[in-house]
């Protein structure tokens, strides 16, 4: 059997190969030709000699297809260079060109006018010239995206040409500098940090972008003085578990501008300054405290409620069918078949679960002002489900279902052998068999509090007001 399906893939997609193999693409581009679609056909053609190079068919084919091509396109460049129109001149020799040296590589040479070579040059450079001046007359009226676009026509055309790759360069580069310097000016620094990095990352040396760049960054970053967190609740350890996971993700994703006090350094420093907190502290005094050892806002936290519910693990007696199988005579033919039967049965099922709740309030004030800069309360679940299944019997060929009476039957007993409810109660029996512990849960609780809060933090932007 499974070698008739590997003969059976292996003959489709010689099949699919053949729709589009060499032949079949030249038979197509042969259609497109006699219709005088001569670009179309082409296209065709080179396609089955990227497949088959040697195929002597579709190289006569592209051979004369793609002179067709070559003719038609020198006729578009004659006339548009007799009719002084420059851009349709220049596109149209540059198509033939690559046109051309495409079908050589397909090692099939065309008649390629090179007599026109002169001309192409010269109507190049006169419609260079007046791109040029097109786009220094937008940039002279600081029009950057529309010269930008001209100036990358340019270098695409001829890289070299006049000084084309440094005005690009300013046409593209001078629009980013002005918003970072705009961005100083309405001291957005971190806007104007982003914007002076682009810069430098494009030309280090472009003016003072470097020097701003440093000074913006300076005035963006913002220094958080991280307070004691209280604790309200009989949980030994919480709100430290959650200040240590609070400021663990915030130095993780911190990035440039934000600097961080921790209550260790918060102690020296205010040793330093002979003063000294003692316990819980109010948000006034606590943010007098940060002004002093030179925060910009002091992060307050307060465990509000740790709460545990809990349901104990309970059995419930359900019913369910064994299956078994009989061996019976067909009196019709004379030949044995086999017949699946179920015979009534009770399995256990286990049901259990316990969950902790937790809230905690974070506030970030500022010790310029004693505003609340931002304040939330973070409420989180954690919690451990049980539920699954045991069987004295062959669980193999347990089903479930349901019946009145296990010593007799009735029309409304019904056993469920359907692949989705066979799966669903043969999971019962490798579920986990156990709750976790109070412990994990709470320790797993502390993390998202911590995590959410830090998330919080670290986001804060102070410019966005």
């Amino acid at each position: 059997m499974k070698n008739i399906y590997s003969y059976f893939t292996i003959a489709l997609l010689l099949i699919i190969f053949a729709c589009n193999g060499p032949k079949s693409l030249t038979r197509k581009g042969n259609k497109l030709s006699e219709a005088g679609m001569y670009k179309e056909s082409s296209e065709y053609f080179l396609r089955a000699l990227s497949a088959k190079p040697d195929f002597v068919k579709a190289k006569v084919a592209l051979k004369t297809s793609g002179q067709h091509v070559i003719d038609d396109q020198e006729s578009i460049f004659f006339k548009a260079l007799n009719s002084g129109d420059k851009k349709t001149a220049v596109y149209a020799f540059i198509e033939m060109k690559t046109f051309k040296d495409r079908v050589s590589a397909a090692k099939v040479e065309l008649s390629f006018p090179s007599q026109y070579q002169d001309d192409f040059e010269q109507v190049k450079l006169q419609y260079l010239d007046e791109r040029f001046a097109a786009a220094n007359e937008l940039l002279g009226k600081e029009e950057f995206g529309a010269s930008e676009i001209i100036f990358n026509e340019i270098i695409f055309l001829q890289p070299d040409y006049k000084d084309v790759a440094s005005l690009k360069k300013y046409a593209h580069i001078e629009p980013i500098y002005r918003r970072a310097v705009d961005a100083v000016k309405k001291e957005k620094y971190r806007s104007a940090y982003y914007a002076f990095q682009e810069v430098v990352q494009q030309q280090e040396d472009y003016k003072n972008a470097k020097a701003m760049m440093a000074e913006a960054l300076a005035d963006a970053q913002y220094t958080i003085a991280f307070m004691p967190f209280e604790n309200v609740t009989y949980e030994r350890g919480a709100s430290d578990h959650i200040a240590a996971k609070l400021m663990n993700d915030v130095l993780q994703n911190k990035g440039p501008f934000l600097k961080v006090i921790d209550r260790q350094h918060i102690d020296v420093l205010l040793k330093e300054q002979k003063l000294g907190m003692i316990g819980a502290v109010d948000e006034r005094s606590a943010a007098n405290a940060g002004n002093m050892i030179g925060a910009k806002a002091i992060l307050m936290g307060k465990l509000l409620e740790v709460k545990v519910s809990e349901n104990p693990v309970v059995s419930q007696r359900i019913k369910g069918y064994e299956a078994y199988q009989v061996k019976k005579l067909n009196p019709q033919n004379g030949q044995y078949y086999t017949e699946t039967n179920y015979n009534k049965v009770n399995y256990v099922e286990y049901t259990g679960n316990r969950q902790v709740t937790s809230s905690f309030q974070y506030k970030l004030i500022s010790t310029e002002t004693g505003e609340i800069l931002m304040s939330s309360i973070v409420t989180e679940t954690s919690a451990s489900t049980l539920h699954y299944a045991s069987y004295d019997g062959n669980r193999s060929l347990l089903y479930p279902g349901t019946w009145l009476s296990q010593t007799q039957n009735n029309t409304s007993d019904k056993v469920y052998t359907g692949s989705n409810e066979k799966k669903q109660l043969d999971a019962l029996f490798s579920a986990p068999r156990t709750l976790s512990s109070r412990e994990v849960l709470t320790s797993a609780l502390y993390d998202k509090i911590g995590a959410t809060a830090a998330q919080a933090v670290y986001s804060f932007n102070p410019e966005n007001k």
